[in-house]
């Protein structure tokens, strides 16, 4: 854990010892792919002295700055405007390394609010712990610490909270559930009235995340709630975020792609067999793709994937896919204007992609975190293929 050295009116002070290559830390804050896993979504870093830096940490969060001095695997001065109406601040980190471990030395002065510097303070000690967690093991702590409640909730009416004798904006009225989640598990109910968690109370500023938030998957918390006028505490057990298995190393990440595609292309394959070119262009009621279109759909995805692992090897990194553009289904549609072309084209995309993984050089294998994040991100793979199935069975059955 980041531990606090120093926290003052204008100054946040942290260090942060992580068992990783001092190397890997550096290049966390100074290559753009590397930070944006750790400190945000995106952004832009040119470390020289002169350079900028954009971290751009959220939707609606970022912050650029001047490098004001730069020393590879040493320091790092730079200017931070977090676009507020707050003075411009400046942030120093330090590295150091000795017997496998860095020492992270972070100290970010100039604040002239003592909210901002709580602000600050909470930040990097969240950022931080997500920079050793990485590093370390390759996980996302934001993603395996998640808690996923799995209520959908409702309005809760003037008239039910008169009748509870509660508040209104007092509770949480459950108008649906996530199946095999927290609150489902637990009993919970669609139309309960949840009014505390863990015995804090819910309220306009207080949010079941909020309360839980604190908590790690696996945590028990006693909930409060309404059945109709009955007043019940239950304990409820937090589940994470569901993470799929993660391949031991990259050749087996390419081997398990290789027999999922197999598994799935025996199945497309005996879908497709008897179609005629007309029974392609079917289409099921409401329906977004055709089954012709639903093939090309596929293929963009797979190429999508192999641009994007491409780019771990020689970034920057794609982040943003283009699977759903019309144009490039159907531009893939006259391309390959019959079934058999289309499906053969799908059949090279997805071997493009095991290739690739293949090829993955060995500074790759090294940092632990892109494993692991590869692993969870094309953990949806085997849905995409399932929703296609489903999709031209629909179609057929129309």
């Amino acid at each position: 854990m980041a531990t606090p050295v120093m926290t003052s009116t204008d100054t946040v002070s942290f260090v942060q010892e992580i068992h990783a290559p001092i190397k890997q830390v550096y290049e966390s804050f100074t290559n753009r792919d590397n930070a944006s896993d750790w400190l945000g979504v995106d952004g832009e870093v040119r470390a020289v002295k002169g350079g900028f830096a954009l971290y751009i940490i959220s939707q609606n969060e970022h912050a650029h700055g001047t490098f004001k001095d730069v020393v590879e695997n040493e320091k790092l001065i730079l200017t931070w405007d977090d676009g507020t109406d707050h003075p411009v601040t400046t942030l120093k980190v330090k590295f150091a390394e000795a017997n496998g471990t860095t020492t992270v030395t972070l100290k970010h002065s100039g604040f002239e609010d003592d909210a901002v510097v709580a602000r600050y303070q909470k930040f990097w000690k969240l950022a931080l712990r997500e920079l050793q967690v990485m590093l370390e093991t390759g996980k996302r702590a934001y993603i395996t610490d998640r808690i996923i409640i799995g209520i959908i909730p409702t309005e809760l009416d003037e008239e039910t909270a008169q009748k509870l004798n509660i508040a209104a904006g007092s509770g949480v009225r459950v108008g649906g559930l996530v199946p095999d989640y927290s609150a489902a598990l637990a009993g919970i109910q669609r139309d309960d009235v949840i009014i505390a968690v863990d015995g804090v109370a819910l309220n306009s500023e207080t949010t079941i995340s909020d309360i839980t938030g604190q908590y790690k998957p696996g945590d028990v918390v006693d909930v409060t709630y309404y059945r109709g006028a009955e007043k019940n505490t239950i304990p409820l057990a937090l589940k994470g975020y569901p993470i799929p298995p993660v391949a031991e190393n990259f050749p087996a990440l390419a081997t398990q792609f290789e027999e999922t595609f197999a598994e799935y292309d025996a199945k497309l394959s005996a879908i497709l067999a008897d179609l005629s070119e007309s029974d392609a262009d079917k289409k099921a009621e409401n329906a977004e793709f055709s089954i012709r279109e639903t093939i090309a759909h596929l293929i963009l995805s797979r190429r999508h994937n192999t641009e994007y692992l491409s780019s771990y090897v020689q970034g920057p990194r794609r982040i943003n896919p283009y699977t759903h553009m019309p144009a490039r289904i159907n531009a893939l549609v006259k391309a390959y204007p019959t079934l058999d072309e289309l499906y053969k084209e799908l059949q090279y995309a997805s071997k493009e992609m095991v290739a690739v993984i293949r090829e993955f050089p060995e500074e790759l294998h090294n940092r632990k975190n892109n494993l692991w994040w590869i692993n969870f991100e094309l953990g949806y793979v085997p849905t995409g293929y399932d929703n296609a199935i489903e999709q031209i069975n629909s179609a057929l059955k129309a």
